[in-house]
């Protein structure tokens, strides 16, 4: 049984949701302790809870040690069978966060996977539901035969309420034969070679807010300040989208995603009482201009998200500057795939021999 401290690094939730998954596609068994010790209320949260549900619900799986507030479980890995699920966070959990350990399983499962997830969809600590579509999942589309990411209704904090659905058509799981090695997983031919991006051919920016501030303008005041940033910059096409939605929960997002000839990278954030609309729209353009200028190929969050597979298929990024959660995942995907990756500079590599 692999042991997991989960107080490494920023000793957060990054680790337990990273480990789950890993665990089911190599098949091996953990242990994880000190869950969540770097944070103020440590242990698990609800939105863990709701995860490690998910999965015993989709695979024959088992768990010992899983309750609210627990520092420690056991987790038994069985095979991903797949099938139809509908999930109630309950609260404004980040449904992109759940989605981080349940899309990879998915990639694996024995028949086609039918999520649909009740919660937060745009929230603090974590990637808008815009970015998880328009960012991370253009990168991982591929392992599958089809993903489709629908975002039925929109959810801010506290109170929720945003529903986003996923659908999955895999083939991963009958393609991978013999033992799940590292090796194996590297023979399923999927590299994720991301060190070159080409030139800048367009940006993409979704705005939308509660439709409570619409006589405000401001998403629209959003658009105008994020606008202007970007095309002091780049004088290339910029695609706005302003939308306006009734929820639960007032809260407004932003979302910008630059297209390349050869990639995508992309940044967001969220409004903030008392934070003007200018400079929420402002603050999101210069964190990607500061992006783009690196001259990497992936943005500091994609890079995150994308290590874990980066370890089971190979590949190179280069990124703007290693996170903690970055090198947590790092961490992590070693505990299950053995020594993998090299560093040197801001490139990041797994090698395929």
């Amino acid at each position: 049984m692999i042991e997991i401290d989960g107080s490494y690094g920023e000793g957060g939730g990054q680790i337990l949701r990273t480990a789950l998954f890993l665990s089911l596609l190599t098949q091996k068994p953990f242990r994880a302790f000190n869950i969540r010790k770097g944070r103020s209320k440590p242990g698990l949260k609800p939105q863990h809870l709701h995860i490690i549900k998910a999965l015993l619900e989709l695979t024959d799986s088992r768990v010992e040690g899983a309750r609210e507030g627990s520092l420690s479980i056991k987790f038994y890995p069985g095979p991903i069978r797949g099938g139809r699920l509908r999930v109630d966070i309950g609260t404004a959990g980040s449904i992109p966060l759940f989605l981080q350990t349940l899309l990879p399983v998915s990639f694996f499962a024995e028949r086609d996977v039918d999520l649909t997830i009740r919660g937060g969809t745009d929230v603090s600590g974590s990637m808008t539901a815009d970015y998880f579509a328009h960012v991370l999942l253009p990168h991982v589309r591929h392992l599958a035969r089809k993903a489709e990411l629908h975002v039925i209704r929109r959810g801010f904090y506290p109170r929720g309420g945003g529903e986003i659905r996923l659908l999955v058509r895999p083939h991963l799981g009958n393609l991978l034969s013999g033992e799940r090695t590292a090796e194996n997983f590297l023979k399923l031919n999927q590299p994720f070679s991301l060190d070159e991006r080409g030139e800048l051919k367009e940006i993409l920016i979704f705005f939308l807010s509660w439709d409570g501030l619409k006589n405000r303008e401001v998403a629209e005041r959003q658009a105008r300040a994020a606008v202007k940033a970007i095309k002091m910059r780049y004088p290339v096409p910029v695609r706005e989208k302003i939308s306006y939605f009734s929820t639960l929960s007032p809260g407004t997002s932003i979302t910008l995603v630059a297209r390349f000839k050869k990639g995508l990278m992309g940044s967001d954030g969220l409004g903030k009482k008392g934070k003007p609309a200018e400079k929420v729209g402002e603050d999101a353009a210069l964190k990607l201009i500061d992006e783009i200028e690196s001259g990497a190929t992936v943005d500091v969050h994609l890079c995150d998200n994308l290590i874990p597979y980066l370890a089971l298929f190979g590949g190179r990024i280069k990124v703007r500057e290693t996170s903690s959660h970055t090198r947590s995942n790092i961490w992590i995907s070693e505990k299950f795939l053995g020594k993998r990756f090299v560093a040197a500079g801001n490139l990041i590599e797994v090698p395929r021999r």
